[in-house]
């Protein structure tokens, strides 16, 4: 597929972002907040804040593996999308961040995009595994491939293996930018 040239000169101001995360979710939220607040504050046109893989906690515990991720997971939606989607109408941006999301039972690593209204825009459950994800519980997703668009932007979510998904960057292949984070 071609790209459409009349997007190449649009400018669009990014902050990508990695957290030293903590054991525990609610430090990992702070972080997340001040972070985001303190790139609006450096740069007003700011459109778009990406934080990595497992933004809510550690990617992996090894003396607790699964209980870890239990410990951060969340519904999306839910009280931390929501609260997160609060901050992400307060500073008029896009806020990404890699969650541990609870379906049930069922654990996924997630990618999740807020928009500047504060709802939910895009999600993005791993598909390729990594044998980390697998110790700490997290299910494989089925094949799922998720945009968003930002000022005429196209945005393709993966995250880290995924990016190797020949199936799921066949499907992005009008997309212009793909977020990938990765821990």
């Amino acid at each position: 597929p071609s790209i459409d040239s009349g997007n190449l000169s649009t400018r669009l101001r990014v902050a990508v972002t990695s957290l030293a995360t903590a054991r525990d979710k609610e430090t990992n939220v702070a972080q997340i907040e001040d972070i985001a607040r303190r790139a609006k504050r450096e740069y007003a046109d700011l459109r778009l804040v990406v934080f990595g893989e497992s933004s809510l906690g550690l990617y992996h515990d090894p003396a607790d593996p699964v209980g870890a991720q239990r410990r951060v997971a969340e519904p999306v939606p839910g009280p931390v999308s929501d609260h997160l989607g609060l901050l992400a109408r307060e500073l008029a941006i896009y806020l990404a961040y890699g969650a541990i999301e609870s379906a049930g039972d069922t654990l996924y690593n997630s990618l999740v995009v807020l928009g500047p209204t504060g709802l939910l825009v895009a999600k993005h459950r791993k598909m390729l595994l990594h044998y980390l994800d697998e110790a700490g519980g997290i299910t494989e997703a089925a094949p799922n491939s998720q945009t968003f668009e930002i000022d005429g932007i196209k945005f393709g979510l993966a995250i880290c293996a995924d990016a190797n998904s020949r199936w799921l960057l066949e499907q992005y292949g009008f997309a212009f930018v793909t977020l990938h984070p990765e821990d």
